[in-house]
């Protein structure tokens, strides 16, 4: 059954692709985080290893995604080239999987990596009209609620028996994580339109992802709900909110005991006022669940010995698989990139994702007082988000449930822009207007570039 599951979203998403690039970007935002299995584990022997029944669906979307860019080649190399770095970023992976101990897992690594951008750029070769920016829009917020009441109703029927609220066969990690992307999508809206849905949508967001218990998820969503509020608003409360996030997530760890205990090894050596006192010896006391020897061990072996090329992509990935006792994960998406692909390639990465989030900026900046500044905001808090989730988790695994969601919030902010400044909004025309036409038909990225510094 779970497999046929699979299969069919896989089928969708290529055949979506075949029939409307639009419409392939819509597929696989709605199902994107819809897990394949209500937790039962569906593990098949391939030549490329032991694979889940869910990358049948990472396959489907890099499939669908390059079939969208081949389709759209003229529109998409532009962009690419303006991804610049983060392409920079994937050549030089390939180039370390010639020195790769596991270049089986340096394989699966790759695919991982290059989907993300390869839906990027079938996202902004496809996107013509604020319509379609809207559809987007609307897709992205659909998949949270699906997740969402999905989790609600395995909890009423005793489908669940998890104490922490998530769904299962996704999680408590990439359920929080994908309702964390979701929820910047929410709150930008609100701050910048005043619609009460989409604040009881975001305190319902962030209700479930504290309820899931993931340490760096909430303080990820604190973070990036603070950026949202700092570009979103002005006077004295765009200080005053978004220091009550930043203060929020530590205190929610430091005054209920009951997270108290998660975060720290001895919650009663963990207080305000030791914190205070002591942060160094707090610090020290956080609860690491074995990540910290982890790091230490991975460090040690991959990264030391050749800190500036690594020991190639997917070696962790194969150590941990055959040579740990199963564990599986590094735990952290910045120690994985470190030993796999050096100084080098995390500094790509990083500064990739560095030219991203300073566009979102500069897009809000250029949208004041347009409702459309909703996008570029939200691509800003997720992208935020999105980094400080990978420092002690596997971002990078989590392709159709989370990346997908950021760089789909990244396009949104890249093509509202550009197109506004092509089209701007008529006098009394709401952003969806009927009367706008479909514009940058053909060369989308001229536009932007002429009218964008």
């Amino acid at each position: 059954m779970f497999t046929a599951l699979a299969l069919l979203i896989a089928l969708a998403l290529i055949a979506s692709a075949v029939v409307s690039p639009l419409w392939f970007a819509v597929v696989a935002l709605v199902t994107g985080a819809l897990p394949t299995s209500l937790g039962v584990d569906q593990v098949f022997a391939t030549p490329l290893g032991r694979l889940d029944v869910a990358a049948l669906r990472l396959f489907a979307l890099l499939a669908g995604s390059a079939i969208v860019v081949a389709f759209q080649l003229r529109n998409a190399a532009p962009y690419a080239a303006r991804s610049a770095l983060h392409v920079a970023f994937l050549v030089f992976c390939v180039v370390s999987l010639s020195y790769a101990v596991t270049p089986v897992y340096g394989l699966r690594m790759l695919a991982k990596l290059i989907a993300p951008l390869l839906f990027l750029l079938a996202l902004l070769a496809t996107v013509r009209s604020l319509r379609d920016v809207e559809l987007l829009n609307r897709a992205v917020l659909a998949s949270g609620v699906l997740i969402g009441g999905l989790a609600l109703a395995t909890k009423i029927l005793g489908i669940n028996p998890d104490s922490r609220f998530n769904l299962p066969g996704m999680g408590p990690s990439v359920f929080s994580a994908h309702l964390m992307v979701v929820g910047m999508l929410a709150f930008a809206t609100f701050l910048t339109q005043r619609k009460w849905l989409p604040l009881f949508f975001s305190l319902a967001l962030l209700f479930s992802i504290v309820a899931a218990f993931t340490r760096i998820t909430i303080l990820a969503a604190f973070l990036g709900a603070a950026v949202v509020a700092v570009l979103a608003l002005r006077g004295p409360i765009r200080i005053v909110l978004p220091l009550a996030g930043v203060v929020g997530g530590p205190a929610l760890f430091l005054l209920s005991e009951r997270f108290r205990s998660r975060m720290f090894i001895d919650s009663q050596a963990a207080s305000v006022e030791q914190v205070l006192a002591d942060p160094g010896a707090v610090a020290g006391n956080v609860r690491g669940s074995g990540r910290f020897a982890l790091w230490d061990d991975l460090m040690s072996r991959f990264f030391e010995p050749r800190p500036a090329f690594g020991s190639g992509i997917g070696t962790t990935q194969g150590y941990l698989y055959e040579s740990s006792g199963g564990i599986g994960v590094a735990h952290s998406d910045y120690v994985r990139l470190l030993c796999e692909v050096g100084l080098i390639g995390t500094g790509l990465f990083v500064a990739a994702m560095c030219v991203y989030l300073v566009r979102a900026i500069a897009a809000n900046r250029r949208l004041r007082g347009d409702p459309l500044r909703a996008f570029p905001i939200a691509a800003a808090g997720g992208l935020v988000s999105y980094l400080v989730f990978m420092a002690t988790d596997n971002g990078l695994d989590y392709v159709s449930q989370v990346g997908i969601y950021v760089f789909a919030l990244v396009a949104m902010s890249e093509k509202a822009l550009a197109i506004r400044r092509a089209a701007p909004l008529p006098a009394g025309a709401s952003a969806t207007d009927s009367r706008l036409p479909n514009v940058l038909p053909h060369e989308p990225v001229r536009v932007l570039r002429r009218q964008t510094p």
